[in-house]
């Protein structure tokens, strides 16, 4: 079930540093674009669980912990700013709680539902 969006089809969050924006793709795909306030407080890692918590509308609380998938503090690590000009094109994607999430960089997640 797609989750329900306000104004300009954006999804709300507890995070008021996230703007979670659906994708037009196809009718079968359901894909958000997650953007993160570049000098805002939330590590990348807990955005990407709240993201996903706005997007099923449940508490983050629910979710299986993330670090079942991957180390977070890896992640958050992957994407700071001293990280980025050694790995300028990184990208990483792995699945979480039913979907495919792919961070490009630290402020910018794409979050797909697996089918």
């Amino acid at each position: 079930m797609p989750p329900e969006t306000g104004p300009r089809d954006e999804l709300t969050s507890v995070y008021s540093a996230l703007s979670i924006k659906p994708v037009s793709t196809d009718e079968t795909d359901e894909t958000y674009r997650v953007e993160i306030e570049s000098d805002s407080y939330h590590c990348l890692s807990a955005a990407i669980v709240e993201a996903i918590a706005a997007i099923t509308h449940t508490d983050p609380r629910e979710l299986d912990p993330l670090g079942e998938q991957l180390d977070p503090e890896s992640l958050d690590t992957l994407f700071t700013s001293s990280s980025k000009t050694a790995y300028d094109d990184l990208s990483v994607s792995f699945s979480y709680a039913g979907y495919r999430v792919v961070v490009s960089d630290a402020t910018h997640v794409t979050i797909t539902l697996l089918t």
